[in-house]
């Protein structure tokens, strides 16, 4: 996120990284409100102060970088995509929970096994963790 960005609302942040980055677009399939624009940058602040400090979490956000762009695109061919982006923004939740609570190994876990499995299912095999 740019905060130099004239238009850098959270909407315009969501929405301008929903094709590339699966959470999101999760975000932005649920809807516009304060709560999921907080939810969203809770999300990346954790990734970048807290994934960048240890192996898996470096991992993490390479992977992710990677595969992302085409999980998103995936999911948005997929038939049940309003359905897959509700169980994300589910385990956004679920991080985010666990993030105000401190415990950050928790969200790490959640987040990291939460990639894995949609790699699974949406991603391609090459990006894989």
């Amino acid at each position: 996120m740019q905060s130099s960005d004239i238009n850098a609302t959270p909407k315009n942040t969501i929405g301008r990284l929903a094709k590339d980055c699966y959470l999101a677009a999760a975000c932005q399939h649920v809807g516009a409100s304060a709560e999921v624009y907080e939810h969203f940058a809770v999300m990346k602040k954790f990734q970048e102060e807290h994934l960048p400090n240890d192996k898996i979490g470096l991992l993490y956000l390479k992977t992710y970088d990677k595969a992302a762009p085409q999980i998103v695109e995936n999911i948005n061919a997929h038939p049940s995509q309003n359905a897959i982006y509700a169980f994300i923004y589910q385990v956004i939740e679920q991080c985010v929970d666990a993030i105000r609570k401190g415990a950050f190994d928790a969200a790490h876990r959640v987040l990291v096994n939460m990639m894995h499995n949609i790699q699974l299912r949406y991603g391609v095999a090459e990006n894989i963790i």
